[in-house]
């Protein structure tokens, strides 16, 4: 019996030994719809989401101040209709860059996502995404009529680059979604800060995203400056 003992003993330890070394069942670990890093995509998603709801909020200052006669008031002065459109983008440009600098600012103290250049690298992006949603809001502020209108046109453009332009998660280079993203600003301006965040890639490397990103900002203001009006009589 002391034998048969010591024999299961030798025989159990045999198939400890094996299993360690080739172990039947292995466990593997995958993140569907992103990277393995959460927060790498979700800090770009949030910061790109909270820049298109400058959109809603400048389209309707655009709208309330031709209603209310603010905008014919400001012609009485020395200010050109450039001037006082181009006064508008910056305006706009420089509300949306503070709210990205604050984010980011909290995200990088916060998480210690990265160092101080990918900070830098990030902000420096970050102006191409803010004059491009900038110039969104002015083309909706132009064209809308009533305060709703604007408010309705912003709210429709954010949800939709928001849901369709895989702002946190990954919607991969194939697919029905994939395509779609590719009409988003989000799928180019989120890639982008990702892939710094990363730091896969630098600023430099992120020439496509900068491309569309500054040919939406310049196209937006061509099309706005064609439809701004100072007055609701159409002047």
């Amino acid at each position: 019996s002391i034998a048969a003992d010591a024999e299961i003993d030798r025989k159990l330890a045999s198939l400890f030994d094996q299993a360690r070394e080739t172990p039947p069942v292995a466990v593997e670990i995958r993140t569907i719809g992103g990277s393995v890093d959460f927060v790498d995509r979700m800090l770009p998603g949030i910061v790109v989401m909270f820049l298109l709801f400058a959109v809603t909020l400048g389209a309707q200052t655009l709208v309330e101040e031709r209603r209310t006669g603010t905008l014919e008031r400001l012609m009485t002065t020395r200010l050109g209709v450039n001037q006082l459109f181009a006064g508008k983008f910056l305006a706009s440009l420089a509300r949306a860059t503070l709210q990205a600098l604050i984010l980011l600012s909290l995200g990088f103290a916060i998480l210690r996502v990265a160092g101080p250049w990918v900070f830098v690298q990030i902000m420096i992006f970050i102006l191409f995404v803010a004059a491009a949603v900038s110039a969104v809001g002015l083309v909706i502020g132009a064209v809308a009529r009533t305060r709703d209108q604007a408010a309705w046109f912003a709210v429709f453009f954010t949800m939709f680059m928001t849901i369709f332009g895989g702002t946190f998660f990954d919607v991969g280079d194939t697919g029905p979604l994939a395509v779609l993203s590719k009409i988003t600003l989000n799928r180019y301006a989120i890639d982008a800060m990702v892939a710094i965040l990363g730091e896969e890639e630098g600023i430099l490397q992120q020439g496509l995203g900068m491309a569309v990103l500054g040919g939406v900002a310049v196209v937006g203001l061509v099309a706005a400056r064609f439809a701004f009006k100072t007055t609701e009589g159409g002047r």
